[in-house]
């Protein structure tokens, strides 16, 4: 056994050291490096390095650790130039996005007298004005820039802060508001989170929704009251507590010393242990394992949070609109009902806030 682990360790060493440093300047070895970083971090799940006595075969396996971060970052390496390569030149660090939660011919409403721009910036020039009440016709793209989120209509762009969805949308039952989610709805529902917290998020939060198909009333109001209480309403994006609580959780993947703390919960719905950071890295292609506090960040905590409710399959409890499906919900972020009344309060007035 301890001749076979060695041999093998090895193999997946010298080979995962091989390919990251190939990959890392040759786009066409990334499939090799992928095949090879799967091989050797089965080989390591595969084995309880607490039991492993021989100093000289836990060294190996630390060494296969290291390798595959390595790997890992080789990874990123090629992805993070593919990215540069077939990103657009413009002047403003703005990607506009095809918004699926937000159907085109959807009607926007001004809040307030706006500016209509020619770009998704406030440096772009004026087009027309918007008086409050009036509308527009959402054209199916949104974009940040000049740190405000902004939705396309017929002959320019308005920012996000403005205007209401009166129209359109789609995704689930439920009734009331679908589509794009307003920062005016966001602070009924969080009070408590700052206007600059609220315009930093907003997009983000948006981007989100719409990749977890979170678009009708039903689902945000279910989504939002559960991140509402696990954020502290998006105070909190990482754990007060230091993680040392969960060091050893095996059924959480903490099978190193450290993965406790490494990989505590971070973002608005608290991701927690090593497993779960490589299970939503590998699904959303990046490196949470290698890099946990990525977790943290409005760019992706905001997606985690998605992509874990779309995993677990909550949309269709959301959908039923009931107390019983709410606390099934529940049971399911939490593990249990801890919190259930702050929850509930939460998840009551999105639904009033957001009409269902």
């Amino acid at each position: 056994m301890k001749i076979s682990l060695i041999a093998i360790a090895t193999v997946l060493l010298l080979a995962l050291l091989a390919v990251s440093q190939a990959a890392s300047s040759n786009e066409k070895l990334v499939r090799k490096l992928n095949h090879w970083v799967k091989k050797a971090d089965q080989a390591r799940q595969s084995v309880d390095l607490s039991k492993i006595t021989d100093p000289k075969v836990k060294k190996l396996m630390e060494k296969l650790n290291g390798a595959i971060q390595k790997a890992q970052n080789a990874r990123r390496v090629v992805s993070s130039l593919k990215k540069k390569k077939n990103k657009k030149t413009t002047t403003e660090t703005e990607e506009a996005l095809s918004d699926a939660s937000i159907s085109n011919g959807a009607t926007l409403k001004a809040t307030t007298g706006l500016n209509v721009r020619s770009g998704p910036c406030t440096t772009k020039s004026i087009v027309r004005g918007l008086s409050a009440g009036q509308t527009a016709t959402f054209t199916g793209q949104t974009a940040t820039g000049c740190g405000y989120t902004w939705y396309s209509i017929n002959g320019g762009w308005v920012a996000s802060n403005f205007v209401t969805v009166v129209g359109g949308g789609g995704g689930g039952g439920g009734g009331g508001s679908t589509g794009l989610l307003s920062i005016a709805q966001l602070k009924s529902i969080m009070p408590n989170l700052s206007s600059a917290k609220a315009n930093e998020y907003i997009g983000h939060i948006n981007n989100a929704l719409s990749w977890g198909a979170i678009t009708s009333c039903a689902r945000k109001s279910a989504f939002l009251a559960q991140l509402a209480h696990e954020s502290a309403e998006l105070r909190y994006m990482e754990e007060i507590a230091s993680g040392a609580a969960y060091e050893g959780r095996k059924d959480l993947g903490n099978i190193y010393p450290g993965d406790g703390k490494r990989y505590k919960g971070r973002g608005p719905i608290q991701l927690t242990g090593r497993a779960n950071y490589r299970s939503a890295g590998r699904d959303l292609g990046v490196d949470l394992e290698g890099n946990p506090t990525l977790a943290a960040t409005p760019a992706w905590g905001f997606k985690i949070a998605a992509w874990y409710w779309k995993t677990r399959s909550l949309n269709q409890y959301a959908d039923q609109n009931s107390q019983a499906s709410f606390d099934t919900i529940t049971r399911r972020i939490n593990g249990g009902l801890n919190g259930k009344a702050d929850r509930d309060k939460y998840w009551r007035r999105a639904k009033g806030v957001l009409g269902c």
